[in-house]
């Protein structure tokens, strides 16, 4: 990570597809992003219970573990108000992508995801232009 990258952000992972969530975590640290991965929404919403925890956006895959990636935004905006996500889904699932009425602040990528179309939707949703 160079030093000029350090303080890009902290980005939660909520992925229940273990090689997804690695991939996605260490594009994002090696881009200078501070990653909290969790497999689950209950693991998700442990660690959102710390009060010390910080978060400025989330990568939901849209279909995670049985709740669907919307529901997951709506708890984790009970914590972090506003917070904007990256939605990240198999081709049938993002043809039909997910609708939240509260937000426009919300991107979709495409798995299998190239590098360059997620850190593009992840700089999107958390660098000013």
């Amino acid at each position: 990570m160079h030093p000029e990258q350090a303080s890009r952000g902290t980005i939660l992972i909520v992925d229940a597809d273990g090689l997804s969530r690695l991939i996605a975590d260490q594009v994002l640290r090696h881009r200078g992003y501070r990653t909290l991965s969790a497999a689950s929404v209950a693991e998700a919403l442990r660690l959102c219970a710390d009060p010390t925890m910080e978060c400025d956006l989330a990568v939901l895959d849209i279909e995670n573990t049985g709740v669907a990636g919307p529901a997951v935004l709506e708890q984790l905006r009970r914590r972090f108000p506003g917070l904007p996500a990256v939605y990240v889904g198999r081709p049938a699932m993002v043809s039909r992508p997910p609708r939240d009425p509260d937000s426009t602040s919300d991107a979709i990528v495409v798995k299998p995801f190239g590098v360059a179309s997620f850190i593009s939707a992840i700089r999107d949703k958390l660098e000013p232009r």
